[in-house]
């Protein structure tokens, strides 16, 4: 198969300029003043901030607690400042531009794969406008550990990481309640699927999928091992760049988003001929999951933070929504 794309993950800081009622008897503010009014209301602007190093939840210790302003509530005082109701978001246009076309022969498979006439647009049904709805009750207790939910006799081996980051909307708030189901190769670079022939070998306490809901801040997190790079078969030798795919459920099935994730700093990012495709570089970036040290375990893995923006300037890339999320 994320960026959200993440491209990287995306952290929303948002920034309010401060506003001055003018009438009859009040003078207008001094260029100088005014300025200084809005320095002083920048410095104060809303920020996502990270607690201290934390352990992964079962080992005695909470995950992080990150605490953000949502956009909500920069749009509620604007509106107490102005005096004038004003909606609680804004409407993101689609950036059509970001999206790689369905036909990029340098990613040799989308010859065959992308379509050769226009597409047929069909009318949704009931079922697929309303459904599926997820509860944690669903889910297992191992369902977030790749670590152990498929171990038999020993643990998986490899880099063990923590993947954490949260899923926004277009203006930064959080969405409840969103299905996160991940997917990847092992160590070595081998998916355990009958298909994968690569020389890599299976690893039997590694089964390579998780999922996960959003809590009530849009949070979510997973612990993993690293997966490695693999050879595929598009040039003489075209390698992937390690990476882990991302599927995000909305309200309906028709509102699945897919996207892959990529580490920060891997060699192979560049030469990768699927990240090539995308012709927005930003874009591109947004898939790569950033090294957080704040998050990691002192003597034990490493974390990486990786947020899922579904729409707006700062949206993850997804795979199957070229034409915009």
């Amino acid at each position: 198969m994320r960026k959200a794309s993440a491209v990287k993950g995306s952290s929303f800081k948002g920034s309010q300029i401060g506003s001055s009622k003018v009438g009859p008897s009040k003078p207008v503010p001094s260029k100088a003043r005014r300025a200084k009014a809005n320095k002083a209301s920048l410095s104060e602007a809303p920020g996502v901030k990270v607690a201290a190093p934390f352990s992964f939840r079962g080992a005695g210790s909470e995950w992080p607690q990150l605490d953000r302003d949502g956009q909500k509530g920069r749009m509620a005082r604007r509106s107490g400042e102005t005096g004038r109701s004003m909606p609680d978001a804004e409407f993101h246009q689609r950036d059509r531009g970001i999206h790689p076309p369905a036909h990029t022969p340098v990613y040799k498979t989308s010859v065959l794969r992308s379509p050769r006439i226009p597409l047929w647009s069909l009318q949704n049904s009931l079922s697929e406008v309303t459904g599926p709805t997820f509860s944690p009750d669903e889910l297992g207790p191992l369902d977030n550990d790749l670590l152990r939910n498929y171990a038999h006799d020993g643990e998986p081996i490899g880099e063990q990481i923590i993947v954490h980051g949260y899923v926004l909307d277009g203006n930064g708030t959080p969405l409840a309640g969103t299905l996160v189901e991940v997917w990847q190769a092992n160590a070595g670079g081998r998916y355990r699927h009958r298909n994968d022939t690569y020389i890599a070998p299976i690893d039997p306490n590694f089964g390579g999928c998780g999922r996960m809901i959003t809590d009530e801040r849009g949070y979510y997190f997973f612990r993993t091992v690293k997966p490695g790079a693999y050879p595929f078969r598009n040039y003489v030798n075209s390698w992937r760049p390690a990476h882990i795919h991302f599927s995000v459920f909305g309200t309906a099935f028709v509102q699945r988003l897919i996207t892959q994730m990529y580490f920060e700093g891997d060699p192979l990012i560049p030469h990768d001929s699927i990240i090539a495709t995308v012709p927005d570089k930003t874009a591109a970036e947004r898939l790569i999951a950033r090294l957080d040290l704040n998050a990691a375990l002192p003597l034990e893995c490493l974390a990486y933070r990786f947020d899922i923006v579904l729409r707006g300037s700062r949206q993850t890339l997804f795979e199957n929504k070229l034409q915009g999320s």
